[in-house]
């Protein structure tokens, strides 16, 4: 059943759209974005009731076309259409590239005579990587395996909410034992530090090599090689963004996403709306006072540069990058010169729920504080029982069983 919410315009990347998107429910409370293509809130009105006109009188219909001429592929390119713009282009990409799994093997028959044996034969040739006519034919991780799981089961509960299918073949297939859990990692203090003072400092190395004396336009070097200190430009938005992510544990699209009108700097607090959160709901949350003091000088800063005028406006992302725009490399190289070993960028929200739970603030407040709706997931992926509280516990047990022997 397709249900209709709200309608407004949306702003990707702090720009408004042209045309007015409307809030869509699917089955099992999903939700998402769908574009009407009118430029007026009575146009958009006016497109939303024929739809549910239209889908009133298909309902109402006493013939409908038999749901046994849906094919897969055909399923697969609606499937796909439907993501178009809703997601973004990386996860786009991924759900595209099942095409060369799936389509070999799902193709040709019919959605509605797939069947939970098929699938599950399916998963078995995928994991050996066995699928007639796959791109690829190579064995793939268990994690991998759940993640394409995943995904077909999405594709299926897609075609229940157009009517094609009345049950997914895949519902009752549970996800393969044994996969990697993901990486829950906590900071020390002085790591801490060392990455902070690595993402604001520029690294010097010493090299050995001709110096150039032609001039700025080059032409002429040194006849001998001398050693020389050579400075590495780091990015001034890094210390910032990384002390933001430890300290208020937003993920990166969100980061990059920010303007500087979702700081109130007044109330001393984020006001970030939905379109830049994972879980498309506005967010709202006290800055810390550090944070909300270091972002105050960064401001400073800018406002003496050339480009002050741009980079301050409110509608200006805070640190002049795109949603899209990847800091691997600057970050990563930050991590290494910290000497931090298998650090990521997701990982600064990981090191923030933890700091919560060390400082015992409770769940349901640290749910609100990072935006998470499930509890399975805080507890399976990011909280981290510290080393200390597992050495007090069996200290205790240790105490209680001596006196229980005398």
């Amino acid at each position: 059943m397709v249900r209709y919410g709200t309608i407004r315009r949306l702003t990707p990347r702090g720009k408004p759209t042209s045309t007015y998107f409307v809030r869509v429910y699917r089955g099992g409370g999903k939700d998402t974005w769908l574009s009407t293509g009118c430029k007026t809130r009575q146009a958009a009105l006016a497109w939303v009731q024929d739809q549910q006109l239209e889908r009133a009188q298909e309902r109402s219909r006493p013939s409908r076309l038999p749901i046994e001429t849906k094919h897969f592929s055909e399923v697969f390119a609606l499937w796909l259409e439907s993501k178009q713009g809703m997601v973004s282009q990386k996860h786009f990409g991924d759900l595209r590239h099942r095409e060369s799994f799936w389509l070999p093997y799902f193709g040709n028959r019919v959605i509605a005579n797939i069947t939970a044996s098929d699938v599950r034969r399916y998963l078995q040739l995928r994991k050996v990587g066995a699928v007639p006519g796959a791109l690829t034919g190579k064995p793939i991780a268990v994690y991998t395996l759940n993640n394409d799981l995943t995904w077909l089961k999405a594709l299926f509960s897609f075609a229940i909410d157009e009517g094609w299918i009345e049950r997914s073949p895949a519902r009752a297939i549970k996800p393969m034992p044994g996969a990697m859990k993901r990486r829950i990692r906590t900071l020390a203090l002085e790591e801490e530090t060392r990455l902070l003072n690595a993402c604001r400092e520029s690294p010097s190395t010493i090299v050995e090599a001709k110096r150039n004396i032609g001039g700025r336009r080059g032409g002429a070097s040194t006849d001998e090689k001398r050693k020389f200190a050579q400075k590495a430009r780091v990015q001034p938005y890094l210390y910032y963004l990384v002390l933001t992510a430890l300290y208020c544990g937003f993920r990166r699209r969100t980061l990059l996403s920010l303007r500087w009108r979702d700081i109130d700097f007044a109330a001393k607090r984020w006001r970030v709306p939905g379109e830049f959160v994972k879980t498309a709901t506005d967010y709202e949350a006290p800055i810390p006072a550090r944070v909300l003091k270091e972002l105050a000088e960064y401001r400073e800063t800018l406002r003496q540069g050339e480009d002050a005028v741009a980079r301050c406006r409110p509608d200006a992302s805070i640190f002049g990058l795109r949603a899209t725009s990847s800091i691997r490399k600057s970050f990563q190289s930050a991590v290494r010169r910290a000497g931090l070993r298998g650090f990521t960028f997701h990982d600064c929200r990981r090191v923030y729920l933890n700091r919560l739970r060390d400082n015992g603030v409770s769940m349901e407040t640290a749910m609100a504080l990072t935006g998470h709706r499930s509890i399975q997931t805080v507890l399976e992926h990011y909280r981290q029982v510290p080393e200390a509280d597992l050495l007090e516990a069996v200290k205790r047990i240790d105490g209680g069983g001596q006196k229980y022997r005398e």
